[in-house]
């Protein structure tokens, strides 16, 4: 009897459970805990992800609780999402404590559903470095031995011979200031990350000892000589060895065709060059027609040597046209345009020198094998001018569309300001793409009585650095001038300690762009 009781009781349980189907829990979402870690100085975006359930198509919004002292976030971006993640972005000071930090995050949906994780962030000091560098003279590159090298938090150390000099333990982002004594020059490279800097010394000359050889001969072909009006002819080495060519054109008599030219090279005491040389009419600075190329290859040249008779024929070429459209800033005109051949990326010759503040350009190239175009084009506005050059370009490009950039602009301190000390801000507006060379020099100071200071930045603004401590305290009542140049394409001020910028290197890239500013006046305070 007790056996059917059971019986029947768990036939009604089935029965009851199979005609009440079991319901599936409303779509929902999955928050995880995760982890990071940022380094002192550094800015960093974490990823905040859910796991969201197939069925579940609900906005998500983020947010967080406070952060720990040194960190410092923008909002979630975005805030608000139907995909599966957000961006927090992370921003440690220098001095943010090193440890370990939890931060409650929350999701909440568009339903009202919330759900919160833990971000454990691991704040650690960052790793040191060992920089290697070098000082050299700008320009010239002749290494520089005897200058005072320092980074804050470390003693100074001095250049040998080689111009080399190495710190240990740096933290990157560095600032290395270098100083020259005996001229009061200082250079100051802002916000360095590379282990190798090369510093190249503004203010003075220490040029290597430069080589040279005379060349003398006679240019033919093309318009007879005597040249009719209207005429031009000029001539250019290039100098195709591994030595660093000092290149220049030089003019060809208009009555004889005769020409005198002063190889210069540094480096080896032997060089090899060619010579080009290039004719043609122009009107108002523009070519009309080319008339003639000519050129002598595989010149052997000695320090000191007197060549003759190196003698040039030219041969008719042909044309082609140059073409293009300039676009400036407001209130900027276009004040300058000039072309350049540029026979094989070493050396140029102009052509074109086009005053006029017209946008649109045209103007004839010759067809040179082997040559591209250089074009350099200037704006100006009231106060500044910007500029930009062009390298590489086919003979026959066009029509292209050139933007030239509007200029940094110095805002703070005003001009003429007085009780300037090293606790003012020197700020100025940005200049797409770039940074910046800042000078803070005294005018007609030949002697350099007074420091200069010469700086590279990625920022917006500087400070004057107190070097008392080097004795070279800054003067008091003493009167300073100081501009901004804007130089582009520099992404960072690493780039600077390895390309040197306004060097003949740097201008043999694509595209070159600078912008010089007004200068200004202050006056120290007493």
């Amino acid at each position: 009897m007790k056996k059917l009781l059971f019986t029947c009781l768990l036939a009604v349980l089935v029965l009851t459970l199979t005609a009440c189907p079991k319901k599936n829990p409303p779509a929902s979402f999955i928050f995880p805990d995760l982890a990071a870690t940022i380094i002192q100085g550094e800015t960093k975006d974490i990823t905040v992800s859910i796991k969201r359930d197939p069925d579940f198509t609900e906005s998500i919004s983020f947010s967080r609780t406070a952060l720990p002292a040194g960190i410092t976030a923008d909002n979630f971006k975005p805030a608000s999402t139907t995909a599966s993640s957000s961006i927090l972005p992370l921003k440690a000071t220098s001095v943010a404590k090193i440890g370990e930090y939890n931060i409650t995050l929350k999701a909440t949906a568009d339903s009202g559903v919330e759900k919160t994780a833990n971000l454990l962030l691991k704040i650690e000091a960052p790793a040191t470095i060992t920089v290697s560098g070098r000082v050299v003279a700008a320009f010239s590159g002749k290494p520089l031995d005897n200058i005072e090298v320092f980074i804050e938090g470390h003693s100074s150390v001095k250049t040998k011979a080689n111009g080399q000099f190495t710190i240990s333990n740096v933290t990157a982002p560095y600032d290395l200031i270098a100083i020259k004594s005996s001229s009061k020059v200082v250079m100051i490279y802002q916000g360095l990350t590379r282990t190798d800097p090369i510093i190249f010394f503004q203010g003075f000359s220490e040029g290597s000892k430069t080589k040279s050889a005379k060349i003398e001969g006679t240019v033919s072909g093309g318009a007879a000589y005597p040249l009719p009006p209207s005429y031009v002819s000029k001539i250019v080495a290039v100098d195709t060895s591994q030595n660093e060519g000092i290149t220049y054109t030089a003019g060809i008599s208009d009555k004889t065709g005769a020409y005198k030219y002063l190889a210069k090279w540094r480096n080896d005491s032997t060089t090899t060059i060619d010579m080009h040389a290039l004719q043609w009419k122009e009107a108002a600075g523009v070519p009309v027609a080319y008339t003639g190329y000519g050129k002598l290859t595989g010149i052997a040249l000695t320090d000191g040597d007197m060549l003759k008779n190196q003698d040039i024929v030219l041969q008719a070429i042909g044309s082609t046209r140059f073409k293009g459209h300039v676009s400036v800033p407001n209130a900027y005109e276009v004040d300058s345009k000039k072309m350049y051949i540029n026979f094989d990326n070493k050396s140029f010759m102009r052509t074109v020198k086009d005053s006029s503040s017209k946008l649109d350009f045209d103007y004839p190239s010759p067809q040179i094998a082997g040559a591209k175009l250089d074009l350099e084009l200037s704006a100006r506005n009231a106060n500044s001018h910007s500029l930009r050059f062009l390298t590489g370009l086919a003979l026959n490009t066009g029509p292209i569309n050139i933007e030239i950039p509007k200029a940094a602009e110095p805002l703070k301190p005003d001009n003429n300001a007085t009780e300037i000390d090293n606790s003012t801000s020197f700020s100025w507006s940005s200049f797409a793409n770039g940074i910046y060379f800042v000078e803070i020099v005294r005018s007609f100071d030949l002697s350099h009585d007074q420091p200069f200071y010469y700086f590279y930045t990625k920022d917006t603004s500087i400070t004057i650095p107190d070097l008392t401590a080097f004795g070279l305290e800054l003067p008091k009542s003493t009167e300073y001038e100081w501009d901004i140049v804007g130089i582009a394409p520099y992404k960072s001020v690493d780039q600077a300690a390895a390309l040197e910028p306004f060097s003949d290197t740097y201008y043999t890239q694509p595209d070159v762009q600078f912008s010089h500013s007004e200068l200004r006046k202050f006056k120290t305070a007493p």
